[in-house]
């Protein structure tokens, strides 16, 4: 019997005061979002959030030694890979990752990419470094995995002038990411023990701060329409969902399948409703706000509560009063998890890849979520409905 905690009584929640823990699988699947969309220049999106946040958590995290320790820390700290050296000569400084979870995902699900994808790395790098050294700094990935390459090798240099488009006001971290497990849900099983250093089995994780993930979404929200006109303006919503389907899919089909989830938690789970419980509970505990199951019918329809989620969060934080719902991930994951659980087989096929995803997004019978109510209109709650494409049958 493998070593557990029951959810709600001994685990603990496990992101830092400001962060979320994502599968590298959902990282990627977010980034190709952002850069795969037409004329948007999803990567600087990418690069600017990931180095502001990195920047603004700097003065909280930072480890204050050398630029060397600096940068092992921060890669460290967001699990973004694993450092083979660094190299400071005057003001220029080489960082080598010897593996990146991003570069690794992108390839397992997506294939090989014609540019390098550790953006986010980059950004991180960026705001640590000028944190650090008190200056802005550009960063270069010119050599990356995922686009054949044999490292991920960063080139970083003094900037001319600072990181572009700022926020005008930072909020606080605590405010950020809900750290309170979600009410209304009585697990009916026990979780495994990778909740206590936020990792979960089948996949890597990676640490970073709410504010990264929502203002980079928000940016592409603003920048779609600008850059391919007006009719484009619905196409974000849909597009960021679409990367929580696939991200969520990737990773927790992998837990699903792992021998710890299929050992010591699948035998307590005897319905939908109980597996469905068990890893809406894990929500809290990777940072993603307070979510509670409002109504199940297992095969025609989830309500999914969810408060406190960083998406919302980061828009009541800084006044921003958007036209629609704003929890698009949340959606996206609402929908994904009543797919892996009420439509699909993801434990018995010999693979998790992208054949397997198509056979349960492409079912008829499919779910797909949209958000009535969000915290961020000033509701009390986000409200999120899951219903299949096709009902299997008359709900009553």
């Amino acid at each position: 019997m493998k070593t557990m905690v029951v959810a709600g009584e001994s685990a603990r929640v496990v992101p830092a005061v400001g962060t979320v823990v994502h599968s590298h699988y959902y990282d990627a699947a977010f980034h190709r979002a952002l850069t795969g969309s037409g004329r948007v220049d999803g990567r600087a999106i990418v690069y600017r959030a990931a180095a502001d946040a990195a920047l603004a958590a700097g003065g909280q995290e930072g480890s204050g030694g050398s630029i060397e320790e600096s940068v092992v820390d921060d890669i460290a700290r967001t699990r973004l890979g694993e450092v083979d050296e660094v190299l400071v000569q005057g003001d220029r400084v080489e960082v080598v990752l010897r593996s990146s979870h991003h570069a690794a995902a992108r390839l397992e699900i997506f294939g090989p990419a014609t540019t390098p994808v550790c953006d986010v790395a980059a950004g991180v790098l960026a705001g640590a470094l000028e944190a650090l050294a008190g200056r802005t700094y550009t960063v270069e990935e010119v050599e990356c995995m995922a686009a054949g390459g044999s490292a991920c090798r960063f080139r970083a240099v003094p900037a001319a002038s600072g990181i572009d488009e700022r926020p005008s006001e930072s909020a606080p971290h605590g405010r950020i990411t809900a750290a309170t497990r979600p009410s209304g849900i009585s697990a009916a099983g026990a979780l495994p023990s990778g909740l206590r250093d936020g990792t979960l089995p089948g996949s890597t994780y990676g640490r970073l701060w709410s504010d990264f993930y929502a203002r980079a979404a928000l940016d592409f929200e603003v920048e779609l329409p600008r850059s391919m006109g007006p009719k484009y303006g619905n196409v974000a919503p849909v597009v960021l969902a679409e990367a929580a389907h696939q991200g969520i899919f990737h990773g927790f089909a992998r837990l699903l399948r792992s021998v710890e989830w299929t050992e010591s938690v699948s035998p307590a789970l005897s319905t939908t409703a109980h597996r469905l419980e068990a890893l809406v509970s894990l929500a809290a505990h990777l940072g993603w706000g307070e979510w509670s199951i409002a109504l199940l019918d297992p095969d025609r329809r989830l309500t999914m509560h969810v408060r406190s989620g960083y998406e919302a969060m980061y828009r009541l934080d800084r006044g921003l009063r958007p036209t629609g719902p704003t929890c698009h991930f949340a959606r996206g994951a609402v929908a994904a998890l009543m797919n892996l659980v009420s439509v699909g087989d993801v434990q018995t096929p010999p693979d998790v890849d992208q054949s397997l995803y198509n056979s349960v997004f492409r079912n008829p019978h499919s779910f797909r979520a949209i958000e009535t109510r969000c915290q961020a209109l000033g509701d009390a709650y986000c409200e999120i409905v899951a219903n299949p494409l096709s009902p299997r049958g008359r709900f009553s």
